[in-house]
């Protein structure tokens, strides 16, 4: 998957790292990533490829992907003017 990831987006290629936690199953979903990565994301925890996803609240709440278990690491957002 990420040899076809890679062929299909020449210009945001996964750097070894990326891919080497892909292949432990790991990986984050954010708004700072490219659409087609978190698309790819999506698609590995949907075929149960990805077992650990980080994400936000707001991303996780938003898309397709049911989790078993969810870490709230804070209980204070940053907002506008800092921690709320």
């Amino acid at each position: 998957k990420i040899e076809s990831y890679n062929a299909q987006n020449k210009q945001a290629k996964l750097d070894k790292k990326r891919a080497a936690l892909l292949m432990c199953g790991v990986s984050s979903h954010h708004a700072g990533l490219l659409p087609a990565y978190k698309s790819f994301v999506e698609e590995l925890f949907a075929l149960n490829l990805c077992k650990v996803v980080f994400a936000t609240e707001t991303l996780a709440a938003g898309i397709n992907m049911p989790a078993r278990t969810t870490v709230i690491s804070n209980l204070k957002k940053r907002g506008d003017t800092g921690f709320e």
